[in-house]
């Protein structure tokens, strides 16, 4: 466990700071080439056509797509492990699932990181599917975590079973960062909004995606939840946190 956290951890770190580098070299070297508007005739204008630049575009729709599929592969793992106790029959169903949601963004992530592939509405498609992921996700982990409190209420009595709230909070927490984001995305895309802020929401999505599953590795590490007062821990004992309650 402690060796997937310190390569995941690592390689999301790598991938938000190549984003940034690329974007910066975008916006000094081609500057006609950045995001104005999510409108069809810009994406198409700056997206799909925009060959010049190739490799760096290429470069940060890696990063974009990346990132995307690591924060939901992240989740995912997460829901699996919580649901092994469950029935074969309902493990096997609840498995294919789960791989048809990554299959699908897997998927639309090869589309979207490829220009001369690339649709018009690729990117807002990308986004309505990890939508979908961390919604439905979170939702499921929810719910497992909820039965558990529920029994161990029931057990040991109102006085346990606190630490399933708060791995509640952490999750709904870590989720409704790339939720809310995804929400004003794709309502941008869907109204064609024109605005030159719009490349900044942009640029900001390997950053959502690189940050929700670090609140989780952090939230956990330091034992905390929303609304917990800040208190530290020894490194061995945050490491033991993570592995029992990621």
């Amino acid at each position: 466990m402690r060796r997937f956290l310190v390569i995941f951890i690592t390689s999301m770190f790598l991938i938000s700071t190549v984003a940034i580098i690329t974007t910066l070299v975008l916006n000094i070297v081609y500057p006609t080439t950045i995001f104005l508007s999510f409108s069809p005739e810009s994406l198409n204008r700056n997206l799909c056509e925009t060959y010049r630049c190739f490799p760096m575009r290429l470069l940060e729709n890696c990063c974009v797509t990346l990132a995307i599929w690591a924060s939901d592969g992240f989740r995912i793992w997460r829901c699996i492990i919580l649901y092994n106790g469950i029935s074969t029959l309902r493990r096997v169903i609840f498995l294919a699932f789960c791989f048809l949601l990554m299959f699908l963004s897997f998927a639309v992530g090869l589309v979207y990181m490829f220009l001369f592939t690339r649709t018009t509405l690729s990117l807002a498609l990308f986004s309505s599917i990890t939508l979908i992921i961390n919604v439905t996700i979170t939702t499921f982990i929810v719910a497992r975590l909820l039965y558990h409190w529920r029994y161990i209420h029931d057990v040991l009595g109102p006085g346990h079973g606190s630490r399933y709230m708060k791995i509640v909070a952490m999750s709904i927490e870590s989720a409704s960062l790339i939720v809310v984001f995804n929400l004003v995305f794709i309502a941008l895309v869907l109204i064609k909004f024109e605005s030159n802020a719009s490349f900044i929401l942009l640029q900001m999505m390997v950053q959502v995606y690189v940050i929700s599953p670090f609140l989780i590795v952090f939230r956990v590490a330091y034992n905390k939840a929303s609304g917990s007062p800040t208190t530290g821990f020894r490194t061995q004992n945050a490491e033991e946190i993570v592995k029992i309650e990621i």
